[in-house]
């Protein structure tokens, strides 16, 4: 095990120390260094950092925590703030599909003084997100269709944004563009939020989420995901997508709808 300590300022044997530091065992060979310490599971019990399988990760205790913002007030409603806003920024980083698993898989559970006061509760991406988690599914798993005929399909398009150039880019001229991916599913009518993008790259955190507006009256409610950067996948072997001639012509339909530059 090894671990960033981050402490107030604090006095032991009667020296004076700052905040941050290593958890682990010192390091003969370089001087005020920690090393990996490689405990056992009794250890890691007494810790409270013990773990149901071997898989490796990163585990986050809190000694004495609390929210200085003031937006929580116990362990408890601090379980549940963690739970929303890991749901709501990472549920497409735990989305996995037929040929890859997901790139992240997040649980939480609350504790006081070693006694449970909330058990552990595993985030599923499909029960908070739906709609957007089918979408991102169905992108891994290369089963989106370029026209909607059914509410359970995923349309794909390409969107390119046009890329601004570095500072310290040398000669004048155009940066070039980035063909981003978009990802548009129908909703359930009970959806609270219904007809909003939500923006992420890389390993598929969330960066924001957006409105869409000056929508015809009376269209179908969707949710939308735009893919950017490495999570587009570009460059890399992917199931094809199914042809459009394997729909029946009586069957397609088509949806006309505005979009906005952001």
């Amino acid at each position: 095990m090894a671990g960033r300590l981050e402490l107030p300022w604090h006095t032991l044997d009667g020296k004076d120390f700052a905040g941050p530091g290593w958890f682990g065992v010192a390091d003969p060979e370089r001087k005020s260094t920690a090393r990996s310490w490689w405990g056992d599971r009794e250890a890691a019990e007494r810790l409270h950092l013990e773990r149901s399988d071997a898989s490796p990760g990163t585990s986050l205790l809190v000694v004495g925590v609390y929210d200085g913002s003031g937006e929580t007030e116990d362990v408890e409603d601090m379980y549940e703030r963690l739970v929303a806003s890991l749901s709501r920024n990472f549920w497409a980083s735990m989305v996995g599909g037929n040929h890859e698993g997901p790139k992240l898989r997040a649980s939480v559970a609350a504790f006081r003084n070693g006694v449970s006061v909330r058990s552990e509760q595993i985030i599923d991406p499909f029960e908070r997100e739906p709609a957007r988690s089918r979408a991102v599914r169905a992108f891994l798993d290369g089963t989106t269709v370029e026209e909607l005929t059914d509410r359970s399909q995923v349309l794909q398009a390409s969107v390119p944004l046009e890329l601004r150039r570095r500072k310290d880019a040398v000669g004048s001229g155009d940066a070039g563009t980035h063909e981003a991916v978009l990802l548009v599913t129908p909703t359930e009518e009970e959806d609270e939020a219904p007809d909003t993008i939500a923006y992420m790259r890389a390993t598929r955190m969330v960066v924001k989420y957006k409105r869409v507006g000056d929508l015809p009256l009376g269209h179908r409610h969707f949710q939308a995901v735009l893919l950017a950067g490495t999570a587009t996948r570009r460059g890399r072997k992917r199931p094809k997508r199914p042809s459009r001639c394997c729909v029946p012509r009586s069957r397609r339909t088509t949806t006309t709808g505005k979009a906005r530059k952001t």
